[in-house]
């Protein structure tokens, strides 16, 4: 097997998202690394971070910063750039596992364990480094998984399964008296354990090291210090990240008590239970943990899941965006109108001026509710360029890293917006500023200039009139070769029908021309096939500009259509349909047999 050298992401990207190895222990304590970074504490009434940023603000310090400073108190203080929550597993449920392990006799709990365990350091991903450098170079594909850390949904499955064989075991060996003092001894055993890492925690809440900043944050703050050294605004910034710690300690301390608790009732229902105590056998003391099981995920499941009914965003406390009572005609038209009022982010003025355009095919770029590529809110309503996922088309990925979006893109790059045809820049709630370089869906170029590579069509489209020229790299020669593309006063060409999986554009041109189409480039091998006036076009289209669509288009009038036709699902579904008149063709068999041994047995 040899190593994965020419393909794949680099090793930063992948472990960018990884567990650290303390982060494990949020698999049962879900706030051991303060929880969501989106849960801002400078809002939590009665927190010393609020009383903290509420000095700082009336301080007089800029408002820019202030909202900043703001964003950099999330609860999170681990290594990732920012998450939704913790990966939690429950606390009761890790007992139980613990439990499996301790109490089950066969050779299959190591297997189960092992499994764990794999995928539990697949999650550490640079914390470990020896081990899943190794595997993001010799294992196949692996290098092409970003997220890591998503590894332990695996794991999750193997500790479930441990849990289970746990209360398997403890109802077989409460039935038998001679397993009865093995039993009690695996619970006390496993009691322990989740005990003293639950104790770990409350000790790790006074002595561990809880800082973590926000990048941005540390940026501004040294921007300010070499403007004015002294300030006394400087010396209160400084207090909030004490503030900060001593409330995650407190989080910390509040969620290991919990989990101390939840263990204890669980353990000691279960001693009880296999002493049969107190009128309490094995069957109730099950019930009862079952009860501790649910009682946990109640508890933890609010603090990450909003509730529509209102807004319970901490963000917004402060910086509230704009709710209207009325709402646009486009929004009124959907049958969803009600989830719209009470969506955590409301429509805001720049909104209601975008979507009264009746244009309904562009893209924009949100900086009214934080950093485009990490907030998702404008998608709701718009086509937006923003937003996070955890699995990124490879040449949107590479050229939003290169070109540091959005920021970077503000400074007189403004061409590369205009040629992923974003209509509008939403500057705050209330200003939605139009691009004036937009180029729209699909239009016509006069000039193809070829480059050698895939690197140097990445640095050309830095500097290049994308409305006139089209970058193509040297190997789509044959492609080009005999092109005149001769333009024609009325040539024209446009989008008449959207859907992700089929694009229909109308072309009208004197001659043959090249046409750029305002889509992610994916390869026509993937599944892309394009049609002109219904039948295939064999000569489909080209990578150009570095991640869009180039294609040449015949002389005259026609329909072009881009479909997404994966031979993958077509197999897929013959497949399906074969195995299920299989299925279907077995019950009827076995039926058959049934009816046949019925009738042999009355003869």
């Amino acid at each position: 097997m040899g190593r994965n050298t020419t393909s794949g992401m680099d090793k930063d990207a992948i472990f960018a998202w990884a567990h650290t190895k303390m982060e494990t222990f949020t698999l049962f304590i879900p706030s051991f690394m303060g929880g969501s970074s989106s849960q801002l504490m400078y809002s939590e009434k009665g927190s010393e971070t609020e009383k903290t940023f509420t000095q700082i603000a009336r301080s007089g310090i800029p408002e820019d910063f202030l909202k900043t400073l703001a964003y950099s108190t999330g609860r999170y203080w681990g290594r990732q750039s920012f998450t939704a929550g913790p990966i939690y597993y429950g606390v009761v449920l890790f007992f139980l596992m613990i439990l499996g392990i301790v109490a089950m006799r066969s050779p299959l709990r190591w297997g189960l364990l092992s499994v764990l365990g794999f995928f539990t350091v697949l999650s550490w991903g640079a914390d470990f480094a020896a081990f899943n450098n190794f595997m993001v170079d010799y294992f196949p594909l692996y290098n092409k998984f970003r997220d890591v850390k998503m590894t332990l949904v695996v794991g999750q499955a193997a500790a479930v399964v441990l849990a289970c064989f746990a209360l398997q075991q403890l109802w077989k060996q409460s039935q038998d008296e001679e397993q009865a003092a093995k039993l009690e001894r695996s619970v006390l055993i496993a009691t322990a354990i989740m005990g003293g890492l639950c104790l770990f925690a409350l000790a790790y809440s006074v002595m561990g090291d809880l800082s973590k900043q926000n990048p941005n944050y540390l940026q501004q703050l040294e921007i300010m210090r070499q403007q004015a050294p002294q300030a006394p605004e400087i010396k209160l910034i400084e207090r909030l990240e004490s503030a900060m710690q001593v409330d995650r300690a407190a989080l910390m301390r509040s969620d290991a008590l919990k989990s101390l608790m939840l263990v204890l009732l669980a353990g000691g229902v279960l001693w009880v239970g296999a002493r049969r105590r107190y009128g309490i056998n094995m069957s109730i003391a099950i019930c009862v943990v079952a009860g501790a099981l649910l009682l946990d995920y109640m508890l933890v499941t609010p603090q990450y899941f909003n509730n529509d009914d209102k807004n319970t965003r901490p963000e917004y406390a402060t910086f509230k965006a704009v709710k209207t009572a009325k709402l646009p005609p486009v929004l009124e038209a959907r049958a969803d109108k009600e989830r719209v009022k009470r969506y955590a982010t409301p429509v805001t003025a720049a909104d209601m001026t975008i979507l009264a355009d009746k244009d309904p095919h562009f893209r924009v770029v949100d900086f009214s509710r934080g950093m485009p590529q990490e907030r998702a809110e404008a998608s709701y309503f718009h086509k937006s360029l923003g937003g996070h996922h955890a699995a990124k088309p490879m040449l949107y990925d590479e050229f939003v890293k290169f070109y540091d979006f959005p920021m970077g893109m503000m400074e007189g790059k403004m061409h590369l917006f205009g040629m992923l045809n974003t209509k509008y820049l939403i500057q705050s709630k209330d200003v939605a500023l139009p691009n004036a370089e937009a180029l729209g869906n699909v239009w016509f170029v006069s000039e193809l200039k070829s480059v050698a590579n895939a690197d140097e069509e990445l640095t050309a489209i830095g500097n290049f009139f994308p409305r006139q020229t089209a970058i193509v790299q040297s190997r789509f020669a044959d492609y080009l070769a005999g092109l005149a593309n001769t333009a024609g006063a009325n040539d024209k060409i446009y989008l008449t029908a959207y859907h992700p999986d089929k694009l229909t554009y109308k072309s009208e041109t004197e001659s043959e021309r090249f046409a750029v189409f305002s889509e992610i480039y994916y390869p026509p091998a993937k599944g892309w096939n394009v049609y002109i006036d219904g039948q295939l076009y064999e000569k489909s289209f080209i990578k150009v500009n570095y991640l869009l669509r180039g294609m040449r288009v015949p002389a005259g009038t026609h329909t072009i259509e881009m479909r997404f036709e994966p031979k993958s699902v077509s197999r897929g579904e013959t497949v399906g349909l074969l195995a299920s008149l299989l299925i279907f063709a077995g019950l009827g068999f076995a039926g058959w047999q049934t009816y046949r041994g019925g009738k042999s047995r009355e003869g």
